[in-house]
């Protein structure tokens, strides 16, 4: 049976799963339970997610939680956000869904991303984001509702990402943090702000991106309706949290210069933090504002890795992921070196 104990509930977007934990105050998991969320692939280069599903799954976390061990969930007294970058959710005038979210590996803006080629020198644009222009970023997918959706952009009041929707709709207050926006292609990356530049040379309303606090700050507290609608107690203060891959950092250790991490999910990237822009790998690797203020972390990443290694099990029917790490582990590199072991497209 749960004690007294205050908890702390923690809530991610994944890409694939909306995922709850509790922990307790020494970092023990109490509870925890996942549900996942399609992605639709309507046409080539769509995918989208529909942040409708992300709310009843997470009320139905929740419920499932809270049915198991009713005291475990009135003994939360924070809660922190975290999720997938790079989707852009659009709200209307009364915070409705306009559009369904393209998530990170959305590839339809094509002619945006050759649009902006052509509007930044890719000097310029790594000297402001940090990052190259490339389809997975938020900014030419805003570009793209702009352009093939022009009877709906207009419509568009703010833009979040999934964490910072979810937050809006617990506390009623729309924020997001520095390491979420820094995955935008909108954040200048020196300044710790969004780019009046890029915003400016795009014919976008600054209006439209919402305010940048700290990961850990207090984003708000549990409103009235929120309390009903998930459950949980009013009041409760929610952390703001950062994106997926920056608290992934952290809680591995990659807070420590010099320190290095390897996460597989749905995708698999290297993980490693500084506390300066290190010049030298802009361009080599994606550099983006840590979940801890006034750092960077970068990354290199393979957009398939994770869903690669599932695929791999399925196909062979291999239950035991491990066993295929060690298996490949053992292939001498002289075999590996100018041989292609596995190609996905």
């Amino acid at each position: 049976m749960m004690n007294s104990s205050a908890n702390i509930l923690t809530i991610d977007v994944g890409t694939t799963n909306l995922k709850c934990i509790i922990y307790d105050e020494k970092g023990r998991i109490r509870a925890q339970s996942s549900k996942s969320h399609p992605t639709h692939f309507s046409l080539p280069g769509y995918a989208e997610q529909n942040p409708a599903i992300w709310v009843s799954n997470l009320q139905n976390l929740l419920r499932t939680i809270g049915n198991k061990d009713p005291k475990i969930i009135k003994s939360i007294q924070g809660i922190s956000l975290t999720g997938q970058m790079h989707g852009p959710v659009f709200l209307n005038s009364k915070q409705e869904i306009a559009y369904p979210c393209m998530i990170w590996s959305d590839t339809r803006a094509h002619e945006e991303v050759h649009y902006l080629k052509n509007t930044f020198t890719s000097d310029s644009i790594l000297k402001i984001t940090g990052n190259p222009v490339q389809e997975s970023f938020t900014l030419p997918k805003i570009l793209w509702l702009k352009n093939q959706q022009s009877n709906l952009f207009p419509q568009v009041d703010k833009i979040v990402f999934p964490k910072d929707y979810l937050g809006f709709l617990l506390t009623g207050n729309i924020y997001t943090d520095h390491s979420d926006a820094s995955g935008s292609l909108l954040y200048n990356l020196s300044n710790h702000n969004w780019s009046e530049e890029i915003i400016n040379n795009c014919a976008l309303k600054r209006s439209l991106f919402p305010d940048i606090i700290q990961s850990d700050d207090i984003l708000g507290r549990i409103s009235y309706a929120a309390a009903k609608q998930f459950g949980i107690s009013e009041g409760i203060p929610v952390i703001k949290g950062g994106g997926d891959l920056a608290t992934t950092a952290l809680a591995n250790g990659t807070d420590q210069i010099e320190s290095l991490s390897l996460c597989i999910g749905t995708a698999a990237q290297m993980l490693m933090s500084f506390e300066s822009i290190e010049e030298k790998l802009l361009g080599r690797l994606y550099f983006f504002s840590h979940c801890i203020p006034q750092s960077y972390f970068c990354l290199g990443t393979v957009p398939t890795g994770g869903s690669s290694i599932q695929w791999f099990k399925n196909l062979f029917e291999l239950e035991d992921k491990e066993f295929i790490l060690k298996e490949l582990n053992t292939i001498e590199d002289e075999n590996t070196e100018r041989n292609i072991l596995f190609f996905h497209i």
